[in-house]
């Protein structure tokens, strides 16, 4: 559940994958009834809607941008 004012990054691609996908950052998720800080909100850009968190640092060293 995303439940904070996000900031979107736009499209960055994965380093490993290439695919490309939209970064949105929410400075705070609810994840298991616990907020977390500084995650990221990662969606497929080819319309696939399953989002999926990562911790800033792990999305800093797994993507690039477009």
């Amino acid at each position: 559940m995303l439940e904070k004012e996000p900031t979107e990054y736009g499209v960055y691609r994965h380093t490993k994958t290439q695919n490309e996908y939209v970064i949105v950052s929410y400075p705070e998720v609810k994840v298991g009834g616990q907020w977390l800080p500084g995650v990221t909100y990662v969606s497929m850009k080819d319309g696939d809607d399953r989002p999926y968190v990562r911790t800033m640092g792990d999305f800093m060293q797994s993507f690039e941008e477009v």
